[in-house]
């Protein structure tokens, strides 16, 4: 009887060090998933170059950011504010008409849950696209309010 009684304590033992170890991963794993602000716009210029090989002009100021980057897959939404435009009208080939591209960004930035008062008036911008397989980068900028709009999408 004694050694079945001292099974049963390891085992509970066991199942409760078990326990306390999966929980915290668990809830790390749902929270990764989950969009974060926890870039600079130091971070964001890299991850634009890194990965797209993508200059940001200077003198603006990150003023929101979204992603729910999980290792390499995932979206990033980010909004620069300038002062001046002069930088940005030449810094790419824009192009007027987002095309089919708007709804796709528009699933993204709800996908991110961007709140309404911090999404562009697409229509009213002018577009920058890349893709690469099945990446995809949209450069937004609004004359209107001087900011840039940087939406992406890893798989």
């Amino acid at each position: 009887m004694k050694y079945g009684r001292k099974n049963k304590g390891c085992l509970i033992i066991a199942i409760i060090i078990m326990v306390a170890i999966i929980i915290p991963f668990l809830y790390s794993c749902m929270t990764i998933s989950e969009p974060s602000e926890k870039y600079d716009l130091t971070a964001v210029k890299e991850i634009m170059k890194e990965h797209w090989d993508v200059d940001i002009p200077k003198g603006g100021k990150l003023v929101n950011e979204v992603d729910d980057y999980f290792i390499s897959d995932g979206s990033l939404y980010a909004v620069i504010q300038y002062k001046n435009s002069n930088d940005i009208n030449e810094a790419y080939e824009w192009e007027n008409n987002p095309g089919e591209d708007a709804e796709v960004i528009n699933d993204i930035m709800e996908t991110l849950k961007v709140k309404e008062s911090n999404r562009p008036n697409i229509s009213d911008c002018k577009i920058y696209h890349r893709e690469n397989d099945l990446d995809y980068l949209w450069l937004l900028f609004s004359e209107k309010t001087k900011r840039l709009y940087i939406v992406e999408s890893l798989i």
